[in-house]
């Protein structure tokens, strides 16, 4: 077995029943779960699922990337400030709550105790 499909099983078992039916297919795939579901992999260590997420999904999000871009360049130049701070600061608050959000869904006490005190 590959170590991409070990860390694939892993993040299926650990993960809350909306983010397997995203990743199953069962349901739409936003731009938003897309980056939240990389970020993720990447907390937990799971570099080639992260890769196999880009992979299969990247595709249907090439214009929101572009928009993403645009947004970004768009607040530096209204937030008066060091252009990576305006942006980082909102990002990191919600990779905050991505993780307790994650941990909120996983399947039992003891899995998210863990990923508390983990992530």
């Amino acid at each position: 077995m590959l170590k991409r499909d070990v860390e694939r099983y892993a993040f299926l078992y650990l993960c809350g029943i909306k983010d397997r039916e995203i990743l199953s297919g069962r349901r739409k795939m936003t731009f938003i779960d897309f980056e939240r579901l990389t970020y993720l992999a990447q907390c937990l260590g799971f570099l080639d699922f992260q890769l196999e997420i880009w992979e299969k999904y990247a595709c249907l999000f090439d214009d929101s990337f572009g928009r993403t871009e645009d947004l970004l360049k768009e607040s530096e130049r209204e937030c008066n400030v060091e252009p990576e701070r305006c942006t980082v600061e909102e990002a990191t608050d919600e990779r905050q709550r991505w993780v307790e959000e994650f941990c909120q869904n996983s399947r039992c006490e003891e899995i998210r105790d863990w990923f508390i005190e983990y992530l």
